[in-house]
C-alpha cells in the first residue's frame, strides 16, 4: 500500500460537473410535468422508488434523454427526481441544477459538503420523505423556484467542466516546473 503523505502526493476529490453548452437552461413559461426522472432503471432501488412515485404523481415523465434533450425535459418539469444507485453523487445532480431545474435527490455522502439542502436542492432520506417533499414543493411554486434559481447559480459558479479543468491545471502548476496555462 502506498503512503501518499510520505510520497508527497496530494490527492483531492473532484466531484462530477456539467457542461453548460450540453445542458443549457431553457426558460419555459409553463411546465408539462409535475415530476420527471431522466435515466435508466438499472437497479432495484430505482425500480421500487419510481414505481411508487408513478402511482403517487400521475403527471410523471420518465425516459432516457441526453444533453440538450434531457435539459429540455428537466426544464419542462416542476421537479427533477434523482435516485442514486449506490450512494453516489451522480451526474444528474449537476446536470439538473446546471439547467436551472428544481432537484429532489437522495442524501448521499459528501453532497452536503458542496450543496446546501433547502437552498440549492432538496434532499430526502426515504421514499416517504421524498413523497412528502414533492407534494410540498408542487404546492409551493415560489419556494420551489427560489431553490431552483439558487441551485443554478451555485452550479454555474462552481461546478462546470471548466471549474474542474482549472482545478486540475492549478494542481499540476503547483508541482510542475513548467507552467501550464490556466
Amino acid at each position: 500500500m502506498i503512503d501518499f503523505e510520505k510520497a508527497v502526493v496530494k490527492a483531492e476529490w473532484l466531484p462530477h460537473a456539467f457542461e453548460p453548452l450540453a445542458y443549457p437552461r431553457f426558460d419555459y413559461a409553463s411546465k408539462d410535468h409535475d415530476v420527471c426522472f431522466v435515466g435508466h432503471v438499472n437497479s432495484e432501488n430505482r425500480m421500487n422508488f419510481l414505481h411508487e412515485m408513478f402511482k403517487t404523481f400521475p403527471n410523471f415523465y420518465f425516459g432516457q434523454r441526453q444533453f440538450e434533450k434531457a435539459a429540455q425535459k428537466f426544464c419542462k418539469s416542476k421537479i427533477v427526481l434523482n435516485i442514486a444507485m449506490k450512494e453516489d453523487l451522480n451526474m444528474r445532480v449537476f446536470e439538473a441544477l446546471g439547467c436551472g431545474s428544481f432537484l429532489l435527490t437522495d442524501w448521499v455522502p459528501h453532497i452536503d459538503e458542496i450543496f446546501e439542502d433547502g437552498k440549492h436542492l432538496v434532499l430526502y432520506r426515504s421514499l416517504e420523505e421524498a413523497v412528502d417533499k414533492a407534494k410540498y414543493y408542487l404546492a409551493h411554486d415560489t419556494d420551489r423556484e427560489k431553490i431552483a434559481q439558487a441551485g443554478y447559480e451555485e452550479a454555474i459558479a462552481r461546478h462546470t467542466i471548466d471549474h474542474r479543468a482549472d482545478k486540475i491545471l492549478a494542481a499540476v502548476n503547483s508541482v510542475s516546473k513548467i507552467p501550464v496555462a490556466v
